[in-house]
């Protein structure tokens, strides 16, 4: 994961993790086996504060229409703050090509990556307009096994004393 460049990725990866592993956790306590495949739908506005594209902490008027509300809609919060921002990412195509395009090509290209994340548009309304986002992540596999998070006690104790070389005293 140092290897990526993009922030996005990194944001991409976190909510794959915190989404599966609570799906896993799910499944081992109802003693089913584990998915291999998820499919995720978010709002285009929904995904653009999920990932930090927009930066709702800075926006009192987008604050308060979120807090007050039990199912906001994320699309027009995010397309009223663009246009008070004057933002880049108004069009679906900039947000594509710079964060979602990017994002995806770095994961699905880092050989340790344990998922591969594809992202694509759904379309509503007549002029076909994106409204939603389906991201997909399969787990991968590799020989037979599925790829394991946790380190060895070895590894752990390698890690910590390379922590301690580079950390100052």
């Amino acid at each position: 994961m140092m290897q990526w460049k993009s922030v996005f990725s990194y944001r991409v990866y976190e909510i794959c993790q915190a989404k599966i592993s609570f799906d896993d956790a799910q499944h081992d306590k109802a003693h089913k086996p584990r998915n291999t495949e998820y499919e995720f739908i978010y709002d285009v506005g929904e995904l653009k504060l999920l990932l930090g594209v927009l930066n709702i902490n800075t926006d009192k008027i987008a604050q308060k229409e979120i807090a007050g509300v039990k199912n906001p809609d994320y699309n027009k919060i995010a397309e009223d703050m663009v246009l008070r921002s004057n933002s880049g990412m108004s069009y679906y195509a900039a947000f594509k090509r710079y964060t979602l395009d990017k994002a995806e090509a770095e994961i699905n290209s880092h050989p340790d990556s344990e998922f591969d994340v594809h992202f694509e548009p759904i379309r509503r309304g007549r002029g076909g307009k994106v409204s939603s986002i389906r991201m997909t992540v399969r787990r991968r596999v590799h020989r037979g096994e599925e790829v394991v998070n946790a380190l060895s006690e070895d590894a752990k104790l390698e890690f910590a004393d390379e922590l301690r070389e580079i950390l100052p005293q």
